[in-house]
């Protein structure tokens, strides 16, 4: 092949590339359904995400009986290390 059929070639599928890539530019019904569908599995999946945050938030919180056991536990092993030192 010469250079100048090359590159009539080369700039026919450059063209014709673009032509028919500009042709794509209107969604039609089929493409809105379907970024309808990924936005609401999308946002499902976030809300999914942020109720399994909040049960774990609820599982691993302190309530005041847990941090009233510590806190004795705390006293306790302070008072037997004081025991511990006065040997």
């Amino acid at each position: 092949m010469t250079s100048t059929k090359k590159t009539l070639l080369a700039m026919s599928l450059v063209l014709g590339g673009a032509a028919f890539l500009g042709g794509c530019s209107d969604e039609g019904p089929a493409e809105k359904a379907g970024e309808k569908l990924d936005n609401q599995a999308e946002q499902a999946g976030e809300a999914i995400d942020n109720t399994m945050d909040s049960a774990e938030d609820a599982l691993t919180d302190q309530g005041p009986a847990e941090k009233a056991g510590e806190e004795i536990d705390e006293a306790a092993d302070s008072v037997n290390d004081a025991l511990s030192n006065d040997k």
